[in-house]
């Protein structure tokens, strides 16, 4: 995974008013670099791409204090392409029999053809139309502080406070929805710590590697949740593949309670709270 291009030059005592459009400018290169690739419908550049326009989003919501229906849209394209990728390769590695192959893929192919269709529609959308609008929206900003001011360790302990619910109600056993709804706060609060890195990165780097970890686990396991949906609505499957996907999943099951219970026992939430005071 690309990593977000690091601004010389910023620190804690940046003014917001400088900071802000210099993040959110740098935010937006990142994701104009992957375009072409994505256009060209490289697995790896979608996924960069997709994961650009979270930290996007990210930047957005933090600093404009406004999400943004068009870098949104964009992300959703790239999204549905990136599923289907995921469970052809899945395919690819589970079974030898190319036959087996052809007729439990077919659908998958037929979706992904389609979804292939619509993210160009989405691209050409997004530099013919919606590059504007973003750039436009960086005049709403915040202009007063700093970067390092408290008003970011306090947004970021506020996110991290949302968190404490969905991680408290997950024990043994974890339905799709509910992986599916911790997976998308660890994203969002990784991606908005990350827009602090220049202002206080030790405690950034302490905050990204915990969420990376845990958003690992919550990204494989819903994979896995939409691996055995599939599966099951899909005659072609053999109970062999399908066997197969609901025991992967049963074993992500496990390591993700595991890694649950490791952030319960050592109130991994507690000890990023409190980091974000030791800058």
């Amino acid at each position: 995974m690309a990593k977000p291009t690091i601004i010389p030059g910023l620190d804690a005592r940046t003014p917001l008013r400088h900071a802000a459009r210099e993040l959110l400018t740098a935010r937006l290169a990142d994701l104009r670099t992957f375009e072409d690739g994505a256009r060209s419908l490289d697995v790896e550049k979608i996924h960069d791409l997709r994961v650009a326009t979270r930290r996007l989003r990210a930047g957005l919501e933090v600093l404009c204090k406004a999400p943004s229906d068009e870098v949104r849209s964009l992300g959703g394209a790239l999204g549905a392409v990136r599923d289907l990728q995921v469970e052809l390769e899945w395919l690819d590695t589970r079974t030898s029999d190319p036959q087996e192959r052809e007729r439990v893929g077919r659908a998958l192919r037929g979706k992904l053809t389609r979804a292939r269709e619509q993210l160009q529609r989405a691209l050409a959308r997004w530099s013919r139309r919606d590059v504007s609008r973003v750039v436009r929206m960086f005049e709403t900003a915040r202009k007063s502080g700093r970067l390092g001011g408290d008003w970011g360790a306090s947004r970021l302990k506020n996110d991290l406070s949302a968190l404490k619910p969905k991680l408290k109600s997950l024990r043994g056993v974890i339905t799709p929805d509910e992986t599916h709804a911790l997976r998308k706060k660890v994203k969002k609060l990784k991606y908005e710590a990350e827009l602090f890195q220049e202002a206080y990165p030790r405690t950034v780097k302490k905050w990204t590697s915990a969420l990376s970890a845990l958003q690992t686990r919550l990204g494989d396991m819903h994979d896995a949740d939409l691996r055995c949906s599939w599966l099951d609505h899909n005659r072609a499957a053999s109970p062999r593949l399908r066997g197969l996907a609901s025991k992967e999943r049963a074993e992500l099951t496990v390591q993700l309670v595991r890694e649950l219970k490791i952030w319960h026992q050592q109130d991994r939430l507690g000890t990023l709270r409190r980091c974000l005071w030791d800058r």
